[in-house]
C-alpha cells in the first residue's frame, strides 16, 4: 500500500514539473529581455563593420604609403648600413658593410656587404645576387645565388638556390633544386626541433665527406660530389703565351683604331716621363675617388658605374700599352722600322717583360710602374689632343 502511494506521489510530482516548465521557460522569455538581445547582436554586427571599415582604411594607407615612397628604375646604393624599406620598380644594386632589405624588390638584387638580411617582409622579385660573410634568407626570392661563409635560408627559394658557403643553414624552403658547396650542413635548428628545412627538387651538393640528410628533406633526388685539396701548379708555358697573346691584341687594335697613338706612346714615355707618370698616378687615385662620389650620389649612379667599369679596363690595358711603349723605344733605338720586325720585337719584349714579373719581390713593383706609366700615356695623350683640338 505505502509503495502504491509512493509511485502516486513520484506521477503527480512529475506531472506537476512539466506542467510548470513552459511556464517557467516563458516567464524568463520576457519581451524586454528579447529585445536586448536582438540590440546586443546588432551591435556586434555594427562593431564588426566598423572594425572591418578601419581595416580597410588603414590597408588601403599602407599601400598608398607604400606607393608614395616606391621608387622607379633601378637604384644604385652605397654605405655603411643600408636599409632598404621602400618598393624598388627595377633592379637593387648595394654594396656597403650592413644591407637590410624588408620591402618589395620589382627585379634583380645584387648585394655586396659583410653582413645581408633578407627580413620576413622581404621580397625579391626576380634573383638575388650576394657576395657576403653573413647571408639571411628570411623572406622570399625567385633566385638565389650565393657566395658567403655563412648562409642560413629560414624563409622561401620560389625556385632554384645555387650557393657556396663554409657553413649551409636551411630551415625554410626551396621551390626547385638548389646546389650547394659547402664545409658543414644544418636542416634543424636544434637537435630537438621536429621541423626540418625542405628541397622540393634535386638536392646537388659538395662536401668534404658525404652528410646525413634527414628524412622527407629531399623529394627529388640526391647527388654527392666530394671536395678535394686543391692543389694549383701554375702553367708558366700557357701563362707566358697568354701574355702575349694579350699585348698582341692590344697591339692589333691600336693599329686598327689609333694607329697614330700607338706610334706616339714612345715619345709620351721618353719626352717627359715624370710629367706622364705623374698624370698616371693621378688617375690611378682620382678615378674611382670620382666613380664612388657619383654612384652615392644617387642621380649619376649610372655614370659613376660606367666610369668604375672602364677604370677597371683600362687597368687591365695599360699594362700592355706600356710593353707597347717599351718596344717602339727599343725598336727605335735599334733601328726596325718595318711592321714585321717590330711586331717579332714585340714578341720578346711582352716575354722579357712578364719574364721579369715572375721574380718574388718584384713583381708587385713592375706591375705597379707598368700600370701607372700606361694610365699616364693614354690620359697625356687624351689631353695633349684636346689642347690641339
Amino acid at each position: 500500500m505505502l509503495k502504491n502511494k509512493s509511485k502516486l506521489l513520484l506521477i503527480i510530482v512529475m506531472i506537476m514539473t512539466f506542467a510548470l516548465s513552459p511556464l517557467s521557460f516563458a516567464d524568463n522569455e520576457t519581451p524586454e529581455d528579447t529585445a536586448e538581445s536582438s540590440n546586443a547582436t546588432e551591435t556586434q554586427e555594427v562593431q564588426q563593420q566598423e572594425n572591418q571599415e578601419v581595416q580597410k582604411q588603414a590597408t588601403e594607407q599602407e599601400l598608398i604609403s607604400q606607393q608614395e615612397q616606391a621608387k622607379s628604375g633601378d637604384q644604385y646604393l652605397m654605405g655603411d648600413k643600408v636599409t632598404v624599406d621602400y618598393v624598388v620598380d627595377g633592379n637593387l644594386y648595394v654594396m656597403a658593410d650592413e644591407v637590410t632589405i624588408k620591402s618589395q624588390i620589382i627585379g634583380n638584387a645584387f648585394v655586396m656587404a659583410n653582413k645581408i638580411t633578407l627580413t620576413d617582409e622581404g621580397y625579391v622579385g626576380a634573383s638575388t645576387f650576394a657576395l657576403g660573410n653573413d647571408v639571411e634568407i628570411n623572406g622570399v626570392t625567385f633566385d638565389a645565388y650565393v657566395v658567403a661563409d655563412n648562409l642560413t635560408v629560414s624563409g622561401y627559394v620560389y625556385r632554384d638556390i645555387h650557393a657556396v658557403s663554409e657553413r649551409f643553414y636551411l630551415y625554410g624552403a626551396v621551390g626547385r633544386d638548389a646546389s650547394i658547396g659547402a664545409e658543414n650542413f644544418n636542416f634543424k635548428k636544434s637537435d630537438e626541433d621536429e621541423k626540418t628545412g625542405k628541397i622540393m627538387g634535386n638536392f646537388d651538393y659538395s662536401a668534404k665527406t658525404e652528410i646525413q640528410i634527414p628524412e622527407d628533406v629531399v623529394s627529388g633526388n640526391v647527388k654527392y660530389s666530394q671536395i678535394e685539396e686543391f692543389n694549383y701548379k701554375p702553367n708558366y708555358v700557357f701563362l707566358g703565351i697568354s701574355s702575349v697573346i694579350f699585348v698582341l691584341i692590344i697591339w692589333g687594335l691600336l693599329k686598327w683604331l689609333a694607329p697614330k697613338f700607338e706610334e706616339k706612346t714612345e715619345k709620351l714615355v721618353t719626352d717627359k716621363p715624370l710629367k706622364t707618370v705623374g698624370f698616371g698616378l693621378l688617375a690611378l687615385i682620382v678615378i674611382p675617388i670620382l666613380a664612388i662620389i657619383l654612384m652615392i650620389t644617387g642621380f649619376a649612379a649610372s655614370a659613376g658605374l660606367l666610369l668604375l667599369t672602364t677604370y677597371l679596363i683600362l687597368i687591365c690595358v695599360s699594362r700592355s700599352i706600356s710593353v707597347i711603349a717599351i718596344n717602339n723605344i727599343i725598336a727605335k733605338k735599334i733601328k726596325f722600322d718595318t711592321t714585321t720586325k717590330k711586331l717579332l720585337l714585340l714578341i720578346v719584349t711582352s716575354l722579357v717583360v712578364w719574364a721579369v714579373t715572375l721574380i718574388p719581390y718584384v713583381w708587385l713593383l713592375v706591375n705597379l710602374v707598368l700600370v701607372i706609366c700606361g694610365f699616364g700615356i693614354i690620359f697625356r695623350n687624351l689631353l695633349e689632343n684636346n689642347k690641339n683640338n
